[in-house]
């Protein structure tokens, strides 16, 4: 036994089956919309200007180095520059995509002017391939965002037209003349590098397009993109798209390179300063050292004194080291009060001379300047791109200016404390001073003399190693980034082929597929027998397909074999198994809602029974909306049922004939005010009395059943109500509401039939096969006459 589960898995394969079934009958769907696809995308191709995406890769130092030689990480290092406490990666990024470092990367390339190649479908930039160059005259009137069309008519002639919002020009030039007016000036002069190529320019037109170098910054700015090759990564890649590779490889590549830069210039600049400070404290250590050597020779050459006496030597080592702790004092007191001078005219930090290139190792000054130039780094990159009002840089600023007071203190403080260790070493000096006045006169004065020309030579030695440390150091300054990769193209980026494919595939194939399966889905209408059993247990009588030769009569001829007919045939048959005894049939046909076809279906089915010999009688009892006519049986006449039931005919009087000999026709005569009063009149029932007695088979046509109540008045007049259906006309939720009114349920003999059905060709190839042979024995037939003598 079959269980429940394998019966509904069969049930959904089989509607599975039915919906993709019905879904074939919209086959055309896909031919169309693959067709309008394929050209829109091979349109879309043609038209849209390719676009490359091109990248280059950075490795962006995290900048420790450069922080702990700010804050002084060795007696011989040089400083360098900070560019943030808190993400050096972050400020480097903001600054390498800044307006301001764009704008100097454009300025180098000279990208003011962009020039173009007008194809077929669409325009394509020539960077450095043009025939031709713009030298603008930016002394006379400065560049400004507007498009030039050139056309070339000969060797060195062209028309050059401008269409700008509420400006035209057009007008014929020569290369090398001046083009002047009051929106532009300059003039265009042939590139011989290209046009010696072989480039063919004449008859083809040109494009060029000038941009300010704002409008341009703020183009690239937007276009640039940043993202780290891998999240631990500090190696940065820097990409943009471009319709001409050559053009954004170059921009990529000055980009990269300045940013290289940038941070070794800083620190250049820094160990600059360094050293220009040093140079002019060597300046008045040389004089004052050339001045005490001076007077040292004069003074042992008068005298004939060359050296001093042991207490003397003993005197001077002492003095020399006092004296040497005096200059480094000097020297760190002469920084501390230039570094003083600086701070209180708020010069900029990176400008002034690091402690720790002049020896002053002082943590707590050392940790406040690193500071500042953090917090100033910090500001630099945010001002690239943002304005003083940023809530950031006022944040910044409020801690810039506590760390200036803290600093000013501390300064002041090491000054203070500096100035009481020279007073100290001052009255040491004092002291040895005294001692030397105990010596002989010549003596005391010659170890003054020393005396002051050692400090002076000390001070100028040590000054001068100061100065060699600084150069070294900046010689062996390196940049905290460097380029990994230069600029390559990495493949189109439009139009997309893989997006164009997938285009192909969504809309020329998907979309008409989910378009067609929601229209079979939704579809309310009855499309096939197996609908009808679905919704009814009433017996399907048959199936008549659709009728496609509209320009014919709607009642076939007699004899016919076409399916239509071998259909009516079926259904006659059919009707004559269904339990009805009595010889004599009335049938009644109705639908459910109008355009259906019954009418048709009823004149069909009485020419049927009347080609069986039967006589037949067919009733137009549609009273509304009467359709039996002269399209389907010539010369009717206007008299019908109305006129009867009205008592001004008799029905005898009303029959008329057919060209079917058995088929006999009585109309619906004019439309009546009240047909359901006239069909609820007895004389209906003296009519049908009457008709039985003279008429073997009896169709009666009526109104829908759906709309109206008249056919439900004359179905106790039928042996048999037949429903007509039509694919894709009937409505499922008409028929179910049909089929549940209690009217319908207290019928005994219901039959449903289907109209209107599609079928393909096989599925009557019997008949077609079957009129052919007919067909073709009356030829040999016809033969076989006309060879007889």
């Amino acid at each position: 036994m079959t269980n429940y589960n394998e019966d509904t898995e069969r049930e959904n394969n089989l509607n599975i089956l039915k919906l993709l079934k019905q879904m074939l009958k919209y086959w055309y769907f896909f031919p169309i919309f693959l067709t309008l696809t394929v050209a829109g995308v091979i349109l879309y191709n043609k038209t849209t200007t390719p676009q490359y995406q091109i990248s280059t890769r950075l490795l962006v130092s995290e900048g420790s180095e450069t922080q702990s030689s700010m804050t002084g990480g060795g007696e011989n290092a040089l400083p360098g520059i900070n560019l943030g406490s808190q993400s050096n990666i972050e400020n480097q990024l903001i600054i390498l995509t800044s307006r301001r470092q764009i704008e100097k990367v454009l300025k180098q390339l000279d990208f003011t002017i962009s020039y173009f190649k007008d194809d077929l479908f669409r325009t394509n930039e020539i960077y450095q391939e043009s025939p031709f160059t713009v030298i603008p005259d930016t002394s006379e009137v400065k560049l400004s965002n507007l498009d030039f069309s050139v056309e070339f008519h000969s060797k060195d002639q062209f028309t050059l037209t401008l269409i700008h919002d509420n400006q035209y020009y057009s007008d014929t030039h020569k290369f090398f003349e001046k083009i002047s007016t009051p929106n532009f000036v300059f003039t265009i002069v042939p590139n011989e590098e290209i046009i010696s190529r072989g480039e063919r320019y004449i008859g083809r037109k040109f494009l060029f397009k000038t941009r300010t170098i704002k409008t341009l910054a703020a183009h690239y700015q937007s276009k640039i993109r940043l993202d780290r090759v891998t999240r631990e990564s500090s190696i940065i890649e820097i990409s943009i798209t471009e319709n001409n590779i050559k053009k954004g490889k170059n921009f990529l590549n000055k980009l990269a390179q300045n940013s290289v830069n940038y941070t070794l210039d800083k620190k250049n600049q820094i160990a600059s300063n360094t050293i220009e400070f040093i140079e002019r404290q060597l300046v008045g250590v040389m004089d004052s050292l050339a001045a005490a050597e001076s007077v040292l020779e004069g003074f042992r050459s008068r005298n004939e004194v060359m050296d001093v006496s042991f207490q003397g030597q003993m005197i001077i080592t002492q003095s020399n080291e006092l004296e040497n702790e005096k200059a480094s004092l000097e020297a760190r007191l002469d920084y501390l009060t230039y570094l003083l001078n600086n701070i209180e005219n708020n010069l900029d930090i990176n400008d002034i001379v690091a402690p720790s290139a002049m020896g002053v190792n002082d943590p707590v000054l050392n940790q406040l300047i690193g500071e500042l130039a953090s917090l100033n780094a910090e500001k630099s990159s945010l001002q690239f791109n943002t304005n003083i009002e940023n809530p950031n840089i006022i944040r910044i600023n409020h801690r810039i200016q506590t760390l200036r007071n803290s600093l000013l203190q501390t300064t002041r403080s090491i000054i203070e404390t500096t100035q009481l260790s020279l007073n100290d070493l001052n009255r040491r000096l004092y002291q040895l001073s005294q001692e030397i006045r105990k010596l002989p006169k010549t003596e005391q004065t010659l170890l003054n003399i020393e005396r002051k020309f050692r400090m002076n030579d000390e001070m100028y030695t040590y000054l001068l190693e100061r100065r060699a440390e600084a150069q070294l150091a900046k010689s062996a300054n390196l940049p905290d980034h460097e380029i990994v990769e230069e600029a390559i193209a990495r493949g189109q980026v439009t139009p997309d082929k893989t997006r164009s494919i997938l285009m192909i595939v969504v809309f020329g194939l998907m979309f008409p597929a989910v378009i067609v399966f929601l229209k079979v889905y939704n579809n309310d209408k009855i499309q096939d027998e197996s609908e009808i059993s679905e919704l009814t247990n009433y017996p399907l009588i048959g199936t008549v397909p659709l009728h496609t030769d509209s320009h014919k009569r709607p009642v076939l001829e007699a004899n016919s074999h076409s399916p239509l007919a071998e259909a009516f045939r079926n259904i006659r048959t059919s009707i004559g198994f269904y339990a009805l005894e009595q010889p004599e049939k009335t049938i009644l046909v109705t639908s459910s809602v109008p355009s259906e076809g019954k009418t048709v279906f009823a004149a069909n089915l009485a020419n049927s029974f009347a080609q069986l010999g039967k006589t037949t009688l067919l009733m137009g009892f549609d009273l509304r909306m009467p359709a039996i006519n002269e399209e389907m049986f010539p010369d009717l006449k206007t008299p019908g049922l109305v006129h009867y039931l009205l008592g001004e005919k008799e029905w005898e009087t009303l029959v008329q004939p057919s060209s079917t000999g058995n088929l006999n026709i009585i109309t619906s005569g004019d439309i009546p005010p009240n047909p359901t009063e006239l069909i609820a009149n007895k004389k209906t029932d003296q009519l049908f009395a009457s008709l039985k007695k003279h008429f073997e088979i009896i169709i009666i046509d009526t109104p829908p059943v759906g709309l109206v109540s008249d056919a439900y008045l004359l179905t106790k007049y039928s042996d048999l109500t037949l429903l007509i259906t039509r694919q894709n006309v009937t409505p499922k939720s008409v028929l179910k509401r049909c089929l549940n009114d209690e009217k319908m349920k207290k019928l005994e003999h219901v039959g449903v039939v289907l109209n209107g059905a599609q079928f393909e060709k096989k599925d009557y190839s019997y008949y077609y096969n079957t009129e052919k042979e007919i067909k073709k024995r009356k030829k040999r037939r016809k033969k076989v006459t006309h060879k007889k003598p």
